[in-house]
Parts: structure tokens; sequence; C-alpha cells
């Protein structure tokens, strides 16, 4: 497996993931990075602002896991469609933000 991170001349954050398996398999790769945009003056994030390009989410159980739905975020804590602070709808969200967004 590899992944090549790259900052564009636009300031953009770019992953490539490649791998080769030797049968056939499942692969799901992604990255779990967190980013604190404050500059070290503030150790939460709750104050930056997201905007997610996503219409719908994946539910998750009590143990934080995917149910196998796909949820649209329309009209819920989980919509970012517009940008929003993170802190805005957190304490609506059992367990918080680790969920996955399908993308648009």
């Amino acid at each position: 497996m590899e992944v090549i991170y790259t900052v564009t001349s636009a300031n953009e954050l770019k992953i490539d993931y490649t791998a080769t398996t030797d049968k056939a398999t499942v692969l799901n790769l992604t990255s779990h990075s967190y980013f604190n945009l404050s500059a070290g003056a503030d150790s939460a994030i709750l104050d930056h602002e997201l905007q997610i390009n996503a219409d719908h989410y994946t539910p998750v159980n009590e143990f934080l896991i995917p149910t196998g739905k796909i949820d649209a975020v329309k009209g819920t804590p989980m919509d970012f469609t517009t940008a929003k602070l993170i802190g805005k709808d957190l304490n609506s969200v059992k367990g918080g933000y680790d969920h996955n967004w399908v993308l648009n």
C-alpha cells in the first residue's frame, strides 16, 4: 500500500492511495487526519467552520459502528451542506461526529 500526500499550488491537500493485493479482497482506504486550524491559539475546533458536500451520511449504532443505512442530512445536526460551526449541533449527536458522510 502507498499513500502520497501533496499540497497543491491552490493550497489543497491531496491524498492519493494505491494498493496491490495477491488475492481478491475488499479494500476501503481512508484518512483519519484531524486538523486544528487555529495556529495553536485554541486546543478545540468547535469554532471552526466546516462545509461538507454531502446530502447523506451513514448512521452508527451505540458502538459508533455504521449500521448499513444511508440517511439524508437535511434538517439534522449532520447537515454541513452549508458552512456552520462544528460545535453548533455537536451536543445533539450522541457520541459526537464519528460518522461517514456520503460525498456528492
